[in-house]
């Protein structure tokens, strides 16, 4: 019992030098066993709560760390989908207004605006400029139908030797 409270006296001698209370270790000495029993708990509780206050903060830094974590992710993640709304509404206003589907993407890309109506003025303008205006024309090819294994003609050449062939017989 004398190891007990010899150890028990160190440790608050230690907790009352700590605290720069000196006299407080020689007033403790003066106390009786339960109130040294019982400042001893209290320092011990106090201790404890000390460890659970800094267990603790570092889990709210850890939270707020995560928590700005997902936010700077949300944000990233919000431009990106307006940024696929706005690529989707632009190809659907390129779409609407008939341009053919070879040039649709490539055109829908240079489109300016970020409304439906702001993206439809810019598409009917840049439409006209690039005259992708008529989609049903066909371009053929000049010399389609001229061979037979033979070297292709244009058909003005076909033309000159039919004459050719007409005038001098």
């Amino acid at each position: 019992m004398a190891e007990s409270q010899n150890s028990t006296n160190e440790n608050e001698g230690a907790g009352a030098e700590a605290t720069g209370n000196v006299s407080a270790s020689k007033d403790e000495s003066q106390l009786s066993d339960w109130a040294r029993a019982e400042l001893s708990r209290a320092r011990q509780e106090a201790a404890s709560y000390r460890v659970k206050l800094r267990e603790t903060e570092q889990a709210l830094t850890t939270v707020q760390t995560e928590l700005k974590s997902a936010a700077d992710r949300s944000a990233e993640l919000e431009v990106q989908l307006s940024d696929t709304q706005l690529n989707a509404l632009k190809l659907q206003t390129t779409i609407e207004i008939g341009v053919p589907g070879e040039h649709a993407i490539t055109f829908a890309d240079r489109l300016r605006g970020s409304t439906a109506e702001e993206l439809k003025a810019d598409a009917e303008a840049a439409k006209a400029l690039y005259g992708l205006g008529n989609a049903n024309t066909r371009y053929t090819d000049p010399s389609a139908g001229l061979g037979n294994g033979q070297t292709k003609k244009t058909p003005e050449a076909a033309f000159g030797e039919f004459i050719k062939s007409r005038l001098s017989n």
